[in-house]
């Protein structure tokens, strides 16, 4: 039997890393319309909806990682960082634990690679301002070397919107019912920046179930080491049937990714203990966080997020988006990018951004 010759790719070209399927189509749950607070996690449940999703994980190439680590602005300081808060930005959670700053900015790399977009918020906060050029290049490139997985996943949303929603649920969905709806540009579109300085001891988030656009979101750690937990029912019980819990931890370091929908599930993070030496105060490459995420997330669903619309969506939800995404993702999942991917796109941004005559924003100094 003759012998496959190995593929051979061009000199400093890297093959694309291919996701794992990690958890396939496990089932979220909510007790009633909405969420319900609490710190613990029920052993059994008889839940109102359920909530199929994937999770896949990865993990960047090294050089891809330091590259992305050497981005000018993840070496600003907190000070820098909590002057680019909006005036009437809310404390979160996030943010009550130590020199801390959650912020979201958008990446919108198609149409605002270097510009704000006015009035544009996620989850009630200003996301108007784009992330920085390095970050936008790397979503830029996400979206592009998974081109035809996204625009098979959309063309399937859309038909179902249509098939199977009403004009309410399709009106919650936004984007004129999943009509204007273009993944390519709708995925990953907004960055959340989890960072924190200093030493502290460990910490972990009270559980919790996303808004809408985490229907397709991606986690990226850059600095620091934290447990991702999620929690799921067993079994496929009929209403009135009691179900366990079962939960699934996911161990992160620097440069682990995870590509799932938090908006299907409870879910919690634990961050280890940090020691870090430099003041939150410093300036320059010593002020640099000692934890760093990032998290995409994208533009659908974004009206889910307020108790009328969170309680009017759950049957689209359960019942239409949320099996398709798990399904996509189980069966065709994403590639991450490559250094080589990222470079060209950001080349591309560059480009587009000189012959639109806008520059890139100033953030201040």
């Amino acid at each position: 039997t003759p012998q496959t010759a190995p593929r051979q790719l061009p000199i400093g070209v890297a093959p694309r890393r291919q996701m794992l399927v990690q958890a396939r189509e496990l089932l979220g749950f909510l007790l009633g319309e909405g969420v319900q607070k609490s710190a613990v996690i029920p052993r059994e449940v008889d839940p109102r909806w359920v909530f199929p999703f994937t999770v896949l994980s990865g993990t960047l190439e090294t050089d891809l990682l330091d590259y992305l680590l050497e981005t000018p602005e993840l070496s600003k300081s907190y000070e820098w960082w909590s002057s680019l808060r909006h005036p009437d930005a809310r404390q979160n959670g996030f943010e009550q634990h130590g020199p801390s700053v959650e912020l979201i900015q958008h990446c919108r790399s198609q149409e605002f690679a270097g510009s704000p977009c006015r009035g544009l918020s996620l989850f009630g906060s200003d996301a108007s301002q784009p992330a920085p050029p390095r970050l936008m290049a790397f979503r830029h490139a996400l979206v592009r070397v998974n081109a035809t997985r996204l625009r098979r996943l959309q063309e399937a949303m859309q038909e179902s919107l249509r098939r199977e929603c009403t004009d309410r649920e399709r009106n919650h969905f936004g984007l004129a019912g999943g009509d204007a709806l273009v993944l390519g540009r709708a995925a990953f579109s907004f960055v959340t920046f989890q960072l924190r300085w200093g030493s502290y001891e460990e910490l972990s988030m009270d559980r919790h179930v996303d808004g809408g656009p985490s229907l397709l979101h991606l986690s990226l750690g850059l600095v620091g080491r934290r447990r991702f937990r999620a929690e799921a029912v067993g079994g496929r019980g009929g209403v009135g049937e009691r179900r366990a819990v079962r939960v699934h931890d996911f161990e992160l370091g620097p440069g682990s990714v995870y590509i799932t929908s938090p908006a299907c599930f409870y879910h919690s993070v634990h961050y280890e203990p940090q020691q870090q030496d430099a003041p939150p105060t410093a300036g320059g490459a010593s002020g640099r966080a000692g934890t760093m995420v990032l998290h995409l997330r994208s533009n659908i669903l974004r009206l889910r997020s307020n108790p009328s619309t969170f309680k009017a969506s759950n049957r689209m939800l359960a019942e239409v988006l949320a099996p398709l995404v798990a399904r996509s993702l189980a069966e065709d999942p994403l590639v991450l990018p490559t250094l080589a991917d990222v470079r060209a796109a950001e080349g591309e941004l560059r480009g587009a951004v000189a012959d639109s005559g806008v520059a890139p924003r100033a953030a201040p100094l």
